[in-house]
């Protein structure tokens, strides 16, 4: 699971900063922007993405409640290296960047979620190449799956699109597999929801397949 921001700790963010309700498909921000904000998803969920000069478009991730995207800011003079936009109608926390860091210096609770935030982030990357460049399409379904869950929240919150989108494969694929693994009582799935229920079955799938 990824780290998100504690309940508790919405209301210290929502202090610092202001809320803003984004629309499907509108941009929070672009590439090559200027970095100098924070955001918190208080509700719904957003895409990150980036788009090069060829034309190729490459997804990296759907964010949900409670995550925190844009530390790029935390660099002096940086610009985003990516775009996000909102997946469904979605509300945003927005905190300049020095207003976080003089929260940091005063509660200790916010440094360690941002130390947090930022090894967690890391730590995804470098398994996201890994993912990319060693697994076949039902590998790296079946390691998303178990990436998003876990045994105490097996639960996810996503349609057989944001997997799609995340893992830069065709919808029909990922439905394909999605209907596998639940004729195989791997998961359930309802529009919207994923649960998995085997989690062992699907690291089998991780380890033994090809």
């Amino acid at each position: 699971m990824s780290v998100t921001i504690p309940e508790s700790m919405i209301p210290l963010f929502e202090q610092i900063g202001h809320r803003r309700i984004y629309m499907p498909l509108e941009a929070i921000f672009l590439q090559q922007d200027k970095a100098d904000s924070i955001y918190i998803i208080k509700s719904g969920r957003v895409r990150v993405y980036a788009v090069y000069e060829n034309g190729k478009e490459i997804n990296f991730d759907v964010l949900r409640r409670g995550r925190l995207f844009g530390d790029a800011s935390f660099l002096a003079h940086s610009q985003r290296t990516v775009n996000i936009s909102a997946v469904t109608q979605a509300e945003i926390i927005t905190c300049r960047t020095a207003d976080v860091l003089d929260a940091a210096h005063m509660h200790r609770d916010v440094m360690e979620i941002l130390f947090a935030h930022m090894t967690d982030t890391n730590n995804a990357l470098q398994h996201m190449i890994e993912r990319l460049t060693n697994y076949d399409s039902t590998q790296k379904t079946a390691d998303f799956l178990l990436e998003h869950t876990s045994p105490e929240d097996p639960q996810l919150p996503y349609t057989h699109n944001d997997i799609a989108l995340c893992l830069g494969m065709h919808r029909v694929t990922v439905s394909r597999i999605m209907k596998q693994f639940a004729d195989d009582h791997l998961l359930e799935y309802t529009y919207g929801r994923i649960t998995v229920r085997d989690r062992r079955g699907l690291q089998k799938i991780i380890h033994d397949a090809g």
